[in-house]
C-alpha cells in the first residue's frame, strides 16, 4: 500500500464552485481505477475559517503501481493543464482503517508529527497501534491512515470523520 496526496493552493479569489463541480462531474471516474483503495477530495476554504483555499486531494492506493499508472492516465494530464504539476507526497501506511460508512464523511484532519532522530521507530510504531486502536473506537470516524514520510521520517496520520466536531489539535488544513 501506499498513501499520496497532492495540494494546490488557490487564491483567494479562485471560485470555489469550480472545484466542487469538478469534483461532482469528475471525481467518480477514478471510482474504479485499478489500485485504488480509497480517494478524498479535500477542500479548504477561507470562508470556512481556513487560512488559505487549498484543493488537496488524499489517496490510498493498495499499489504503487496504481499510483504510477494514474499519475500516468488522462484524468492527471487533465489536472496538471488546470492546476499545474503538484508535488505527490508519497508516505508508507503503518495503520489504515476502513468502515462500511466512509461514504458518510465530511470533514478531514490531517495531522503532522516530526519524527526527531532521538525518537526510536518501534516507540513510535507502538503510539501509533494506540492511536489507531482509539480511531478504530471512535464511531465518528469512519477512515483513519497513519504513514510514514518516504523523504523526511514524520508520521501523518489521517482522519475522515462525519461531522466537523473535531477535538483535538491538529493542522486543520488539508
Amino acid at each position: 500500500m501506499i498513501a499520496a496526496q497532492y495540494s494546490f493552493t488557490l487564491p483567494a479569489t479562485f471560485p470555489i464552485s469550480d472545484i466542487e463541480t469538478r469534483v461532482r462531474n469528475l471525481g467518480h471516474k477514478l471510482d474504479s481505477f485499478p489500485g485504488l483503495g480509497f480517494k478524498a477530495y479535500l477542500l479548504s476554504t477561507q470562508q470556512a475559517g481556513s487560512k488559505i483555499n487549498r484543493y488537496a486531494p488524499f489517496y490510498l492506493w493498495k499499489s504503487e503501481t496504481g499510483l504510477v499508472n494514474f499519475l500516468k492516465s488522462d484524468g492527471f494530464r487533465g489536472l496538471e493543464d488546470s492546476f499545474g504539476r503538484p508535488q505527490v507526497i508519497q508516505t508508507l501506511p503503518l495503520t489504515v482503517y476502513t468502515s462500511d460508512q466512509i461514504k458518510q464523511a465530511t470533514f478531514a484532519v490531517r495531522d503532522s508529527i516530526p519524527v526527531y532522530p532521538d525518537n526510536t521507530l518501534s516507540d513510535l510504531f507502538e503510539q501509533e497501534d494506540t492511536q489507531g486502536s482509539l480511531q478504530k473506537q471512535n464511531t465518528n470516524c469512519v477512515a483513519y491512515v497513519a504513514s510514514l514520510g518516504k523523504v523526511r521520517i514524520s508520521l501523518m496520520s489521517f482522519s475522515l470523520i462525519r461531522e466537523t466536531a473535531y477535538q483535538g489539535e491538529s493542522e486543520q488544513e488539508c
